[in-house]
């Protein structure tokens, strides 16, 4: 028995499809990119940014430096006249006052000029504070007779004196001054109490 021929279906889906696009123009040109070119050209991903909700980092702050600091400024000790003990217990400024204290020193400036007794009582004062003393007697002399009895004018040591111990660099160094009693001179003698060094 011979076989019937029989003929191939037509493909109707594809005759579609051909009926429905002929009259279809592209609007505009297409690059294809065949599929191992385009996994070269494909730019490496970025790193994604940081979720919204995550905290920034830290920012440093930067501090710009001042002036240097000041040092601080001794405050200036008032001036003490004879008798004045300002931070002295009460019993040692008395026993200073009466000639009570022991002395430690003395310093006799009689015949020296100004300028060389001021150095003489620097130095005095510096060396005797170092050597741990407490009290000095500084004799300064009463001044000048200039003729009758009981006529005399005050000496430039003994008015300059008590400048001296009151002005750098020995008003750190004196807690305070008095007349001397006569046995030690009177009122051409002071005592002088220093400030123990710590």
């Amino acid at each position: 028995m011979a076989k019937k021929k029989t003929s191939k279906p037509p493909d109707d889906d594809a005759d579609l499809w051909a009926r429905f696009t002929q009259d279809i123009a592209p609007t505009r040109k297409v690059d294809r990119v065949p599929p191992e070119k385009a996994a070269e050209k494909k730019t490496p991903v970025k790193d994604a940014p940081a979720s919204p909700t995550a905290a920034p980092p830290p920012r440093r702050r930067v501090v710009q430096p001042g002036p240097a600091p000041k040092p601080p400024t001794p405050k200036p000790v008032p001036p003490r006249g004879h008798g004045d003990t300002p931070g002295v217990d009460g019993r040692t400024a008395a026993k200073l006052k009466r000639g009570l204290m022991p002395i430690d020193g003395t310093l006799d400036l009689h015949g020296e000029t100004r300028v060389r007794a001021q150095a003489s009582l620097t130095r005095f004062i510096q060396s005797r504070q170092a050597a741990g003393a407490r009290c000095v007697l500084v004799i300064t002399g009463k001044g000048l007779n200039q003729g009758g009895v009981g006529d005399w004018s005050p000496g430039v040591l003994r008015q300059s004196v008590p400048d001296w111990l009151n002005a750098p660099p020995l008003a750190d160094r004196v807690l305070g001054f008095s007349f001397a009693q006569p046995q030690h001179g009177g009122s051409g003698a002071l005592y002088v109490l220093l400030k123990r060094l710590r």
